[in-house]
Order: C-alpha cells, then structure tokens, then sequence
C-alpha cells in the first residue's frame, strides 16, 4: 500500500480539528457576544490580504461570480450552522451560554467532506478551473461561513440578553 501524503492530509488534517472541536465542545462554553465581531474581522483581513497578495492570473468575470456565489453560500451555511447551537442566557453570572450540538458538527463534517468530493472531481478534469481558484472560492466560503455564524450568533445572544429569559433555543 502506497502513502501518498498528497491525497491523505487534505481528508486528514481537517478530520482532526473537527475531533479536537467535538473534544472540545463537550460542555457549555460562555461567550462574551460583545467580542463575537473579533474572529470574522481578523479571518477577512488575513484571508483577504492572502488573496490579494498571492499571484494569480487575470480572472474571468464568471470566476468573480463564482467567488461572490462561495462567499454568499459560506454566508447562509455559516447563519444555519449558528441557528442549530443551543443557547441560553445565565442571569446569575449575566452571560450567554452555548451549548454542544450535534448538527453543528453535522454541518461541519459535511462541507468538508463536500469539499473534499468538489476537489476530487475537479482534478483533471476539462473544466478549466484550477486549482487555485477552488482553494480562493473555498476560502471565501470560509469567510462567509465565519461572518454568517458571528452575525446569527451576536442577533441571538443580543436577543436573550435583552429579554433576560432562561433559556432561547433557536427560533
């Protein structure tokens, strides 16, 4: 049996930070909302700069459309994924609580390996869409995915703070 590093660490790697994420995710974790803005601003810069800073040939408009379709997609799967978290406000110590949900890793699993299916299928094909491009549009996807959850996530937790009710699943 032949290891071929290539083909195992992209299914590899990513199947190993949603075990260290389910690992983590065990129990209730507080989350400060006023401090949900932080990730989805540094990932846009720091992927946004990526972007703009890595060579590339000229793009097609259509590849602009499909960057703004991956972008708009990571957006709804991102505000899906953070409709399914369970969430509850704690008035003893004033702060929102997630808990683990299983559908979230659901979600999880799935665009991975749905991106892993994508990657696959498209190699060597006679699309005419490289490889590049796929990583930029799944990057955008993941900028999306982050800025969708953040926003879903600070509405809720602005809403059960507001209302000061016990607990507010998703609505």
């Amino acid at each position: 049996m032949h290891f071929d590093p290539n083909q195992v660490f992209p299914i590899l790697i990513p199947l190993v930070i949603i075990g260290v994420l389910v690992i983590r995710r065990r129990k209730p974790q507080r989350i400060r909302i006023e401090r949900l803005w932080i990730m989805p601003v540094l990932m846009t810069a720091f992927i946004g700069s990526g972007l703009y800073y890595t060579p590339h040939a000229a793009f097609h408009p259509l590849t602009y459309a499909a960057f703004a379709i991956a972008l708009a997609v990571g957006l709804v799967a991102g505000w899906f994924r953070a409709r399914t978290v369970p969430m509850s406000f704690d008035a003893a110590s004033g702060t929102v609580v997630t808990e683990p949900s299983i559908v979230a890793i659901v979600v999880l699993v799935a665009l991975f390996a749905g991106r892993s299916l994508l990657r696959m299928a498209l190699a060597g094909s006679a699309t005419g869409i490289d490889a590049g491009t796929i990583s930029d549009g799944f990057l955008l996807f993941a900028v999306g995915l982050i800025v969708g959850g953040r926003i879903e996530m600070f509405v809720r937790g602005q809403r059960l703070i507001r209302s000061g009710t016990a607990v507010a699943m998703p609505s």
